[in-house]
């Protein structure tokens, strides 16, 4: 410990605004990134809306193909379509001298376009570089579309503007098929041949007001955090100064002061290891990605209800929600203490979190097996299940070749042993014992990420005195482990 006396004012001070730079830079950095964050995740919400309108689209467009057209009454909704003058069963009376129209796929797909903007904003267009009807003519944004799906392309997107709007653009070709050719065979087309493309246009100024709540609501946070960290840092200061002034008075109030100096420094570290802890947990993709998630899982659940996709995604955000109120175990078990545990069913711990994988296995094109044989029951707390969410989420990430994930349970003495088995690439002998390291990611399929999820797994399991590894599982793939005692 330094004599105070003798770094003198000046010099203590130019620390302390070297500490407030670099907390400030900190939480600067802290606010662009989660910031960047959401607008990463506005841009993929805007595109999942476009995916969605464009597959119902086509969807659409199969069924009425399939059907070889649907007759309906001519009427203002539907009148008949001059490009299908050619086609000697475009119009039919009924016996009851109704008058029937056809309704091709691509007219059907023009009149949902129509009620798409009316309803909701999006627009939609099917348009090609040899249209039939005049209306139907690429803009100039479509065009360059379909001469890149000309040239292989198989998809295009971007942010433009159309009538001093901002709309996510996104747009993917339509190929020539065997029932395409009954109205488009005189135009010269041949079977698996780009015939056009449909451009969906999602606005984005819904999706941006949104986006602006959230981020300030990360700025408001971050501006709380910091600025109780300034107060911390004048109070310590405060607290030095006066210590400093109390020790050029006399020789014993040199020694006393020194004493609180150090009990200062002493709760100052602990006051920045707390800090610490509280970063790691908030840059580790947890509370912001999570409030975006249950934000737009409500907004959407109001607007589909009793969508049981919608609630598995708003029942897991929850979950992980209240994962984040249980700060205090998880901050335990990253500082590798002990945590309160009370006697419950692993094995119902382990299904409710297999429950909530389910989309993304089924998006993953993999599937979960649970050979547990018989009740698994263990002194835990509630954070053990992040352990199994870990393990879960890195064989979705990166063992999604093997097309399938097994967790089964052997008894070991006086312990349960865990075992989460992938298929995928076996990770190599050297890297096994750093996969639970701090900061140690794999490269692996270009998976990047911050490298704290096995570190925390380890922590939690540690905390239950227990231990985790990985061993290479047959005939290829991985096994993570978890050994937890009875």
């Amino acid at each position: 410990m330094p004599d105070i006396s003798s770094v003198g004012r000046p010099h203590y001070q130019h620390y302390v605004w070297v500490l407030l730079a670099v907390w400030t830079l900190g939480f600067l950095s802290s606010s662009i990134w989660n910031i960047s964050g959401i607008n990463n995740k506005l841009m993929e919400e805007a595109k999942l809306q476009a995916l969605v309108a464009f597959k119902k689209d086509v969807q659409y467009r199969l069924w009425n193909t399939n059907h070889g057209g649907v007759y309906v009454k001519d009427s203002k909704y539907a009148t008949p379509n001059p490009y299908l003058l050619g086609i000697a069963e475009r119009d039919k009376i009924t016996t009851d001298g109704d008058s029937l129209t056809l309704i091709n796929p691509a007219y059907m797909t023009r009149q949902l376009h129509e009620l798409e903007f009316q309803e909701y904003g999006i627009r939609g267009h099917i348009t090609s570089l040899n249209p039939l009807r005049p209306e139907n003519k690429a803009d100039p944004w479509e065009r360059v579309c379909l001469e890149a799906f000309e040239a292989g392309e198989k998809e295009v997107n971007s942010l433009e503007m159309l009538e001093n709007e901002e709309y996510f653009r996104f747009m993917r070709p339509l190929f020539v098929e065997e029932a395409c050719l009954h109205c488009h065979a005189q135009q010269g087309y041949t079977l698996g041949q780009v015939r056009g493309g449909i451009s969906i246009s999602i606005p984005m100024f819904l999706l941006k007001n949104i986006a602006r709540k959230q981020m300030l609501q990360v700025g408001l946070a971050h501006l709380a955090i910091w600025f109780l960290g300034v107060l911390g840092v004048g109070f310590s200061m405060w607290k030095i100064r006066v210590a400093a002034q109390k020790k050029q008075r006399s020789d014993e109030q040199v020694i006393e002061s020194e004493k609180r100096y150090r009990l200062l420094a002493t709760e100052l570290k602990e006051s920045n290891d707390l800090q610490e802890l509280l970063i790691d947990i908030i840059t580790h993709d947890l509370r912001n990605p999570a409030g975006v998630i249950q934000s737009l899982s409500i907004m959407l659940s109001e607007e589909i209800p009793e969508n049981e996709k919608l609630q598995l995604i708003q029942s897991s955000s929850n979950r992980l929600m209240a994962v984040m109120e249980n700060a205090q175990a998880l901050a335990q078990a990253s500082g590798g203490e002990s945590v309160s545990k009370e006697s419950q069913s692993l094995t119902h711990i382990i299904t409710d979190v297999a429950r909530e994988f389910s989309s993304a296995l089924k998006n993953a094109g993999m599937t979960l097996s649970l050979n547990l044989e018989h009740e698994l029951q263990a002194p835990v707390n509630p954070i053990i299940s992040e352990v199994f969410v870990n393990y879960i989420n890195n064989a979705i990430k990166y063992a999604s070749a093997g097309k399938r994930i097994i967790i089964d349970a052997q008894d070991d003495e006086d312990s349960f042993i865990i075992r989460v088995k992938d298929f995928g690439e076996t990770i190599p002998a050297e890297d096994r014992d750093k996969v639970f390291m701090r900061s140690f990611q794999l490269s692996r399929a270009a998976k990047q990420g911050r490298g704290l999820g096995l570190a925390i797994v380890k922590r939690i399991a540690v905390a239950h005195e227990g231990e985790v590894w990985v061993e290479p599982n047959t005939p290829e793939g991985n096994s993570f482990c978890l050994r937890i005692p009875r």
